[in-house]
């Protein structure tokens, strides 16, 4: 305290307390104390008990003295139960949320049983481990002092359950529970719950503030008795809660069934749960617990859940990051490192969620459930992921060591999975890629499933992402295509063609095709005898259609029609560019009639349109080419067409039956020269002499007739001349 003058000549004194200023001033007889930032009336309680509006005499005006100071008080710091009891209450709603909190309870204690008996009158809850106690002869336990029987200072369970929030296994690693409030879930039925434990009885009484105890007799396991809180009471109103709904045997009973299969994978304990109502079986639940794989029992109905479970431990991320240095008060928590990971085999998929040894209700966004000893909300709703204190950077260190987890054992999963699960989960982790703290989950699997042959293919192979193809095409062809060494996604991994890609899986294209087709072509070679030839055929045709706009068309068509990969009319594999396609008014066997050796493409490789497209065309000018090396002279005529009439006849229909295109003049002076007319001294080329053709026999007379045909069918055409020729 400092003494000043101010300017009325009188002596004021004024002292800090922390940031606040206080000082007192003379007002005639009486002393003003003012507060400077702080409210006026909380001043004066702090410094010197004084009423809100409160004025003494400490100062004496005329001897300007002061009277001694108050010494401050120290206060309880205290908290009121019910209130306490109903914000925890909001938070832990459900009969399920119960039956979990009671299911940990059970755990924690090293329980292998717990039985859930629904009664008309209460719900009984009863498992084969014992309450610890340490006498109860002292409203406080003297274990927090002195320290139970393994020297750890907490107090004994009948004093832990009697004081909302004890807070009694917050430094055990060994047990699930830490926030002390759990238990408050019962409130949403009862007013006053019963304990029964080591020849013990219990009965908290919230309104109270009580937990009266009397002995009994001894027993081997621990009993809660939950009567249902049927009409408004004191202690219902006094928690701002509802009498238990109309028909809370059966609600209770569904709830807690349903929760059984949920809330039993990472317990550590338990073997068995049963539920009954008054006493009749209705549902039960035994766990079978072997070191990588966890089996649920159920009844009735006799199936069986199977569960794999993966294991890592975070202790090395802990010190990569440095978090006990950054927290030193997680050392003192001794949280466990270890994640655990529980994948369905029996189960086609799962909505995972995250698990604090018990369910959340926070989806872990993967098919497959996440534990770890997380921190989660006081509702146990979630986890904690916001903020800057430990609870946030504990809980991203554990999901990221679950991301590793999954990503080292990713080819493992792979064989325990198959595919399209394998996928499915790996999907699931590219949508949490920017997901804040679970954005790791794709981050760590990504490097895995890049290098791992993991990729099923449509002929039940594996390959690596960036090995495998899309296709755009008929399940026919795309078998096809994989007899001859393409890779292509199986039909079932299509879902999750965006994951792939970006791990570089491509769509098939046509030069992905036209190389499958030269490697096959070196080391095995095409034949009639290649298994689904024409779905090869097809898988080509479709492709060609769709690549008719890519910029390298025409050097793909290059590369494509040197492979002998179809075959000739003969049934011999062949390229394209080694065969030709007849027109369409004019036959293979026609062409092969005169020209025997002529290379034809195979008939049925012209039912694919895109291929028949790139074959050349036989041509009039290729057929008069080929013919006038044939026939030289009249023998060869002879042995070419034929010397009996009618051959004679399909020969010349055969040249009328060819379309006339660009090479038609060429052909004319081909025909001209070639010894194809008939006559009474035999075969004589056109451009021989006229007068010698007067003498033309029948065969002339009848080539001048389709010499006709010809200028009726093209006007103007160069075989005109042949025509008049043949009439002159």
């Amino acid at each position: 305290m400092e003494r000043r003058r101010d300017s009325h000549a009188t002596q004021t004194y004024s002292f800090r307390r922390g940031p606040v200023e206080f000082a007192t001033f003379p007002f005639r007889e009486h002393i003003i104390l003012v507060a400077v930032g702080f409210p006026f009336a909380r001043a004066l309680r702090e410094r010197a008990g004084f009423g809100i509006l409160g004025q003494m005499n400490i100062i004496s005006d005329s001897a300007n003295e002061v009277s001694p100071a108050v010494e401050p008080v120290t206060l309880a710091y205290e908290a009121n139960l019910l209130g306490n009891i109903q914000h925890a209450l909001a938070g832990l709603q459900g009969f399920g949320i119960m039956a979990l909190e009671l299911m940990q309870n059970a755990d924690d204690a090293g329980a292998s049983s717990l039985l859930f008996d629904v009664t008309d009158n209460a719900l009984i809850v009863r498992n084969t481990a014992t309450f610890s106690t340490c006498g109860l002869t002292s409203p406080r336990c003297p274990w927090e002092i002195e320290g139970d029987s393994n020297g750890i200072k907490r107090c004994c369970n009948f004093h832990a359950i009697s004081r909302m929030g004890s807070r009694s296994k917050i430094h055990l690693g060994s047990q699930i529970g830490r926030f002390g409030i759990g238990f408050v879930s019962v409130y949403q039925i009862t007013d006053r719950p019963i304990v029964r434990s080591a020849g013990i009885e219990m009965e908290l009484d919230p309104l109270k503030g009580t937990g009266t105890t009397r002995v009994i007799a001894t027993t081997d396991n621990t009993e809660f008795e939950l009567p249902w809180a049927l009409v408004s009471t004191g202690t219902r109103k006094a928690l701002n809660a509802s009498p238990t709904p109309a028909g809370v045997v059966e609600l209770v009973t569904e709830a807690i069934s349903e929760m059984l299969t949920k809330g039993l994978f990472f317990l550590r304990h338990l073997r068995r749960v049963d539920v009954c109502k008054n006493g009749l079986p209705i549902r039960s639940v035994s766990i079978e617990r072997q070191p990588d794989i966890v089996t649920l029992h159920i009844e009735p109905g006799a199936t069986s859940e199977r569960w794999r479970l993966l294991s890592r431990d975070a202790s090395d991320l802990a010190v990569e990051r440095d978090i006990f240095d950054d927290f030193p008060t997680l050392s003192e928590l001794g949280r466990s490192p270890v994640v655990n990971i529980a994948v369905p085999l029996d189960q086609e998929t799962v909505s995972g969620l995250l698990y604090a040894y018990l369910p959340t209700e926070q989806p872990s966004g993967l098919p497959l459930h996440i534990n770890a000893d997380f921190f989660p909300h006081p509702t146990r709703r979630t986890i904690v992921l916001t903020g800057e204190g430990h609870e946030r950077y504990w809980n991203e260190l554990l999901l990221d060591t679950a991301a590793k987890a999954i990503a080292d054992d990713f080819d493992a999963l792979r064989d325990l999975l198959g595919a399209k699960r394998l996928w499915a989960l790996a999907s699931a982790t590219y949508a949490l890629r920017d997901t804040g703290s679970f954005g790791s989950f794709w981050t760590e699997l990504q490097v895995s499933a890049k290098a791992s042959v993991s990729v099923q293919t449509v002929d039940s192979k594996w390959c690596l992402p960036a090995a495998c193809f899309l296709p755009d095409l008929p399940a026919a062809a795309q078998s096809a295509l994989a007899q001859i060494g393409s890779r292509l996604l199986h039909e079932d991994l299509r879902p999750h063609w965006t994951v792939l890609s970006v791990l570089g899986a491509r769509p098939l294209t046509l030069p992905i095709v036209i190389a499958a087709l030269e490697a096959y072509q070196s080391s095995q070679g095409f034949g009639a005898d290649t298994p689904h030839l024409q779905d090869v055929w097809l898988a080509v045709d479709s492709l060609l259609s769709q690549s008719k706009n890519r910029p390298d068309f025409k050097q793909l068509l290059t590369r494509l029609k040197v492979v002998p990969f179809v075959l000739s009319v003969d049934g011999e594999p062949a390229s394209i560019q080694d065969l030709w396609r007849p027109e369409p008014s004019v036959s293979a066997s026609v062409i092969r009639r005169y020209i025997p050796d002529c290379p034809i493409v195979h008939e049925d490789v012209l039912s694919f349109a895109a291929i028949s497209e790139i074959l050349d065309v036989y041509e009039l000018q290729d057929f008069t080419r080929d013919l006038s090396q044939r026939i030289s002279d009249e023998e060869s005529a002879r042995d070419v067409i034929g010397t009996d009439q009618s051959h004679v006849i399909d020969f010349y229909s055969t040249l009328t039956g060819f379309r006339l295109g660009d090479g038609a003049a060429n052909a004319g002076s081909l025909l001209a020269n070639t010894p194809m007319l008939g006559t009474v001294n035999g075969f004589v080329s056109p451009s021989r002499n006229v007068d010698e053709r007067r003498n033309a026999s029948v065969h002339e007379r009848s080539l001048g007739r389709q010499c006709s045909d010809i200028q009726r069918l093209h006007q103007g055409s160069p075989l005109r001349d042949l025509e008049r020729q043949s009439n002159a």
